[in-house]
């Protein structure tokens, strides 16, 4: 093995490695409940209604927590 490649393994993820790899997951698990919700419900005509149906549910849980 190269010594460039040896020293890149053993040091690790930099932090900007490490942020997207978070951010990268977070839109795995975003598309995944979206997803779900597009096929299981029939009134979700896409993606894009499905993020906001979702985005709404958070925000009225959200205001249900504080008792609002």
């Amino acid at each position: 093995l190269k010594d460039t490649f040896k020293k890149r393994f053993l040091q690790g993820a930099d932090e900007l490695a490490m942020v997207r790899s978070g951010l990268d997951d977070t839109m795995r698990d975003a598309l995944a409940v979206m997803r779900d919700l597009w096929h299981d419900n029939e009134s979700v005509e896409d993606l894009r209604m499905a993020a906001y149906m979702i985005a709404l549910q958070k925000v009225a849980r959200s205001y249900e927590s504080r008792a609002m």
